[in-house]
């Protein structure tokens, strides 16, 4: 039977829509293992945990070993925000994820009981007024204005994301699934690890402190750049690694965390 390799993530780990290799496909190739890509360009951290959850629960049910099951999840900005839909309610919607690489939450055992091609996740984010979205998605930007305008505060943002972190946790530790982590971006990752306000956060930081949790990937491919300049995607100045960028960041960063997988 053969071992899987399963990362979740947003564009940072959407291996499918990029044409060159990334930090995912480094950790498959360096473990022997077949790779389960199910990151998503623009999703939110629920839709980053819960198909992650799922898609671990849909192979174990299937009758994978546990020993031969290995994550990484890979956070995305904590602002982001995914939740379940379907493809009535946002017509049209560029970010109305379906298909494989989606299993709809609603149980961790009966994956039929929603139809996957009725139904999906949408994710919101700060849209600006200038950007293409406010006109040819006139609902999904709504949508999202309000989110921003009534809901949306960066305290919540930290405790959504420390929820879904002790979620993915203690479930990897219920099916004894090695798990590891990683961020898109270290100023989002030292929010919600070294949160203000600690009295509000201590139960769910203290419960994660033991996790191997890596340094933001725009961080540390910034400072690539003084050794080789060369570590962008074309057009894409220090946002989205290329291969060049990725494989550095694996090398020194996750690699040597994958010697007890």
């Amino acid at each position: 039977m053969p071992k899987y390799f399963i990362s979740s993530g947003c564009s940072f780990s959407d291996t499918i829509s990029t044409p060159h290799k990334m930090w995912n496909d480094f950790v498959a190739e360096h473990l022997g293992r077949e790779l389960i890509p199910l990151g998503v360009g623009g999703c939110g951290n629920q839709f980053i945990a819960h198909t992650f959850m799922n898609h671990v629960k849909q192979k174990l049910d299937s009758g994978v070993l546990p020993e031969d099951i290995f994550g990484i999840v890979q956070w995305t900005m904590i602002h982001r925000y995914a939740f379940l839909s379907s493809r009535e309610m946002i017509p049209d919607s560029p970010n109305l994820f379906l298909g494989e690489r989606v299993i709809t939450p609603r149980s961790f055992t009966d994956y039929d009981a929603v139809s996957i091609e009725d139904n999906g996740w949408v994710s919101i984010a700060p849209w600006h007024s200038h950007q293409d979205v406010e006109k040819e998605f006139p609902e999904l930007y709504h949508l999202s204005t309000q989110y921003y305008v009534n809901l949306q505060h960066e305290y919540t943002d930290i405790l959504n994301t420390l929820t879904l972190y002790n979620l993915v946790k203690s479930f990897c530790e219920k099916h004894n699934i090695k798990v590891m982590f990683i961020w898109i971006n270290e100023k989002h990752r030292q929010k919600v690890l070294n949160p203000e306000h600690k009295w509000m956060y201590t139960h769910l930081t203290d419960q994660i402190k033991d996790c191997i949790d890596l340094p933001g990937i725009q961080q540390e491919v910034i400072k690539y750049e003084e050794l080789d300049s060369d570590v962008w995607s074309e057009d894409d100045y220090q946002n989205h690694p290329n291969e060049k960028g990725y494989r550095m960041y694996f090398e020194e960063h996750i690699k040597p965390r994958l010697e007890n997988v």
